[in-house]
């Protein structure tokens, strides 16, 4: 039943931690308030570009990082820039997050 679901507000809008290989990413759910202001305010005429989509994302989905090393081995700092240049570069990191952010069983409470 429907009203049987039991969602983590808090996790939808502030995030909570999933793993990716050796990396920790701190993920919202979609309809994240942040989220939703975001894509609003990138959104002209209905049409988002891509660069803009990885912006919103950045700013309100995926909102932290643990563990994401650089090629040289270097630990990388997460910033809002970072994290849309990494969406916006990496196909498998965006595709993971995308998944994460779109499912509510993943921001089920106990």
């Amino acid at each position: 039943m429907l009203n049987n679901i039991n969602i983590d507000d808090d996790a939808i809008n502030n995030g909570k931690w999933f793993k990716l290989g050796k990396t920790k990413l701190k993920i919202a759910h979609v309809s994240s308030r942040r989220f939703k202001k975001a894509v609003s305010e990138k959104t002209k005429d209905g049409v988002i570009s891509v660069n803009d989509a990885c912006k919103a994302m950045a700013e309100g989905v995926l909102l932290d990082w643990k563990s994401v090393k650089h090629i040289d081995g270097k630990n990388v700092m997460y910033t809002v820039d970072m994290a849309t240049y990494a969406l916006l570069t990496n196909a498998m990191l965006r595709e993971f997050v995308e998944k994460i952010s779109a499912d509510f069983k993943n921001f089920e409470g106990v």
